[in-house]
Order: structure tokens, then sequence, then C-alpha cells
């Protein structure tokens, strides 16, 4: 078996963000955090750090290459025992990294490229839910579960999925839809969907041209003065952005020789 990985915990990683509809408070609610540029309007996270600098450090099962996401006191990260082809999501506290809750799930074993597990994904949160997915040959998931409690709320299965190194875009909210990548590889069937965050019914499905399997995740801009734009990129359509509310297209650049 792989040896297990270990999280550590700053005094300080949080960023502020607002969600429609909800106050403005420090949450880490996606990978890289609020917006997808990796930044923290924390100022007490050190450049440079040793064993004094952690609050808490805690090994995790399996290996995860997936990144933490953060609301208020609860810590949320994923792990994979591959030997076991069995996903597991973890619930921490961020005070001293004790376990509130865990759940698990059976991915079927499949090949994929030697750097990749199915732990690596980022979740994606929001007040109620924690929103996790995964890929197989045989299923694409999407799952939402209870954020406080680790109950399954509901579940997609977006149909087989083919890409010969895996999977690796994450979930990303955009208000009240939750936005996922489903490109793959020349014979998959290749698409974004917009899921309602509360129910997971499909708000809006645009098809996409099937190359290469893309592991991007969307990113989020809000022009000043305009309407919210999810930005995407792969190696059949570029660079290309859609209205995050109805999914449709604004504009595209197929600018990409490889893979994006």
């Amino acid at each position: 078996m792989k040896s297990k990985h270990v999280l550590f915990f700053f005094t300080s990683l949080l960023a502020t963000v607002a969600l429609p509809g909800l106050a403005a408070e420090p949450q880490w609610i996606r990978f890289r955090g609020p917006n997808g540029c990796g930044a923290s309007d924390a100022a007490t996270i050190p450049t440079a750090w040793s064993a004094k600098d952690y609050r808490w450090r805690v090994s995790l099962p399996g290996i995860g290459y997936s990144s933490p996401v953060i609301w208020e006191d609860r810590l949320y990260i994923t792990s994979t025992i591959e030997e076991e082809a069995r996903l597991i999501i973890l619930c921490l506290s961020t005070a001293d990294g004790s376990v509130l809750w865990s759940t698990s799930v059976n991915c079927k074993p499949h090949p994929k490229y030697k750097a990749n597990i199915d732990a690596s994904t980022t979740p994606a949160l929001d007040a109620d839910r924690l929103y996790a997915a995964w890929a197989t040959p045989d299923e694409h998931v999407v799952i939402a579960l209870d954020r406080m409690q680790g109950k399954e709320l509901w579940r997609r299965d977006l149909g087989p999925y083919v890409a010969e190194d895996g999977f690796g875009a994450s979930p990303v909210l955009a208000g009240d839809v939750l936005v996922v990548a489903n490109d793959q590889d020349e014979g998959g069937t290749s698409s974004y969907l917009g899921l309602d965050r509360a129910t997971g019914q499909t708000r809006w499905k645009v098809d996409r041209e099937s190359i290469k399997a893309s592991f991007s995740t969307p990113c989020l801009f809000q022009p000043a003065g305009g309407r919210a734009q999810v930005i995407l990129t792969s190696r059949a359509h570029g660079i290309n952005s859609l209205d995050p509310a109805s999914g449709g297209k604004n504009w595209e650049l197929p600018l990409f020789e490889l893979r994006a």
C-alpha cells in the first residue's frame, strides 16, 4: 500500500468571499480559493515555516491530490485507497484536526495516468452542501453531501467517461449553479453542465467537441459593470466563455494545438 498523506494546518488559511444571498465570511470554497486565483486575504501565513507554525498535523487515509476546502470551523478533503478503488471524503475540525465525519464511495478500478488518482479533484462548498465529482470509464458521478453530517443529498451519473489518463477537473459554484466539466477523449461525449445546486437537476448542458480530455477547472470572471462569466479551456475549444445562468456562449478563441 502507498504511504498515507499528511495535512498541515496553519493558524490563518482563509479568504473572504461573498456568495449570492449569503453574508461575506471567511471561507475557502473551491479549488484555488474563492475565484480560482489562489489568493487569500489572510496576512498571517508565513512565507517560510517550521513545525512551530502548524496549528495541527494529521495523517489521512490512503493518498490524495485534492486541495482542502473550508467553511467556518470545518475543513473538507478527499483521499483514496487506490488498491480498494475507494474514495474517501473527510470533514475535519479546523481547531484540532479531529474527524467530524467521514464517508466513502466505491470507484471501479480503471487505468489512468501514473500520476493521477481518484482523489485528484477538489470539492466545492456552500453553506449547506459539499459537492464532489469523480469518473471511471463506466460513470461520471457528481454528488452533494450535507455539509454538517455528510449525508448524501443527491447524486448524478453523467454516463461513461472516456479518457486514457483518467479524470481531473473540479466542480465550481456560480450562484445557484454547480458547473461541471465533462471534456473527454475522442470517442467520448463531451459537455459542460450547469446543475441546480439544491437538487442536482440539469439547468443547462452545452455539448463539446471531443478531441483530448481536459483537466482544466472552470474559472469565474466578473467584469466591472458586466455579467458574470464562466471561463473554460480545452484542446478542442481553446479558451471560451459561457453565461453561468444559461450556458449560453459569450465568445470562443480556438488557440491550442495540444491539451489544455
